[in-house]
């Protein structure tokens, strides 16, 4: 049987860089590379549904959740955007997604929720164990140098949400204190969890933050996020990694190799597109 473990090499004009993929990953398209459009039709800031196989829960504003790509309006480009400055952790592309709370009393106060919805390739069995594992940097025009929280929906329907009202869920996996988080460095964030149903959606963002403050507060909160794995947590996994990255000028050529050479593996190589050039070892 056919291993799918793969290699993915990227080739730009200053080089080629490679990084390790888990094989077993549910997640479609899991670090935004592949268009569901042409480059050309990716519209203003870059929506996220722009990346295939993504959504996002607030489907009736059309700005919310943005593709950070070399396709998106300038201001949505890495590493500089409107959000600030960070290199992808894969590849060309990642995604942005931002919480906006100002509260000053109960009846005097507004959220603005964005999330990201990725395809989940088959549905998660009940009591079964499954890790997440993804990428995530906080964006620079964050003002709150303690970011507050993020949480992963599990959903048996298609979850829609509005944009400016906190909405009634209870997320599976809440993440309340990322005190840790960096405006440099992309960080890795990995849970073990079990569901208590079947579920065929996931949504990422923050809706377990409270419905009302004891004082006055203006939250500003935006996350960075790219290479979300998701898979079983007795799936097999096997080491695939072409080493370090390296550079090659005009006329000269490098050689990638694996220790891993042998038939069970497969391999592509691809440009920042996301175009499979090659599946040679």
């Amino acid at each position: 049987m056919r291993k799918w473990i793969l290699i993915f090499g990227f080739i730009t004009g200053a080089g080629v860089f490679v990084a390790p993929v888990c094989g077993q990953n549910l997640i479609v398209n899991s670090s935004f590379e592949e268009y569901s459009v042409p480059c050309s039709q990716v519209q203003g800031k870059g929506r996220i549904y722009d990346a295939h196989g993504w959504e996002r829960a607030t489907r009736d504003y059309f700005d919310a959740s943005d593709l950070i790509s070399p396709c998106s309006a300038f201001g949505f480009k890495a590493p500089m955007n409107e959000r600030g400055f960070q290199y992808p952790y894969f590849g060309s592309n990642y995604a942005f997604i931002g919480t906006v709370i100002s509260w000053n009393s109960p009846s005097d106060h507004y959220f603005t929720i964005e999330s990201i919805q990725p395809t989940i390739k088959s549905e998660l069995k009940p009591n079964l164990c499954y890790k997440i594992v993804f990428k995530i940097s906080l964006a620079d025009d964050s003002n709150e140098y303690r970011p507050i929280g993020l949480d992963l929906l599990f959903t048996q329907e298609d979850f829609t949400m509005q944009m400016w009202t906190k909405p009634i869920v209870s997320p599976q996996v809440t993440y309340t204190e990322l005190d840790t988080l960096s405006r440099q460095e992309w960080q890795t964030i990995e849970t073990e969890f079990t569901l208590n149903d079947t579920m065929n959606y996931l949504t990422i963002g923050w809706f377990s933050f409270p419905s009302t403050f004891s004082s006055k507060r203006l939250a500003n909160i935006g996350y960075y996020i790219d290479n979300v794995v998701l898979y079983p947590c007795s799936a097999q996994t096997y080491v695939a990694d072409a080493g370090s990255d390296q550079l090659a000028c005009v006329g000269d050529s490098v050689t990638f190799s694996t220790p891993y050479r042998n038939e069970e593996y497969r391999y592509l190589w691809l440009n920042t597109n996301g175009d499979t050039l090659s599946t040679s070892t």
